[in-house]
């Protein structure tokens, strides 16, 4: 799974990972573990810390991240699927608008306005699409649909439709869900 910053990654991952039995490694995750690691006082926030690492510390979380998404029976949730796309898998994205997903992080975190959440997810994205493009090559965008199999939008489909829908592309028996 790879999306837009909020759009319901972390929801999806986690019906699918209850249905099929498969943990859920998430690149993020891994990012967040590593800034609680370093800095326990969440000083500097995590959306600085990520900025500032480097090529190399982004080739290496990608790097682990293949080594598991190669054995199989994963829900690998990460942002730069090209990395990934000689391994078998079901590639999708998740993608909804700017102000919904702003919605969804002031529903889950609070004590923000949503203003400052939308500059905060716009350049979370810049971010990510500089990033990937530092990795992969100038024309890299992670947001292309050509990179995945199917795109969903989480604005017009609810988690329970998009389990649905995946679990349906993965195993053709939908009927008993």
């Amino acid at each position: 799974l790879s999306g837009l910053p909020a759009s319901g990654k972390s929801t999806l991952s986690k019906k699918l990972s209850e249905h099929y039995g498969w943990p859920v490694y998430s690149v993020g995750q891994q990012w967040r573990d590593e800034w609680r690691r370093l800095y326990p006082r969440g000083e500097p926030p995590f959306e600085q810390f990520w900025r500032n690492t480097t090529t190399e510390q982004n080739l290496e979380m990608n790097r682990k991240a293949r080594e598991v998404f190669e054995k199989g029976e994963i829900i690998l949730d990460t942002r730069y699927p090209i990395y990934h796309e000689d391994v078998p898998g079901l590639f999708i994205f998740l993608t909804d608008g700017l102000d919904v997903r702003a919605e969804r992080v002031m529903r889950r975190y609070g004590g923000k306005h949503k203003e400052d959440i939308i500059q905060e997810l716009a350049r979370r994205e810049e971010d990510e699409l500089r990033t990937g493009a530092t990795l992969f090559g100038n024309g890299y965008d992670y947001r292309d649909s050509l990179n995945y199999h199917m795109v969903l939008n989480s604005g017009i489909l609810t988690p329970d439709e998009k389990f649905k829908i995946v679990a349906n592309l993965m195993c053709n028996d939908i009927e008993n869900y």
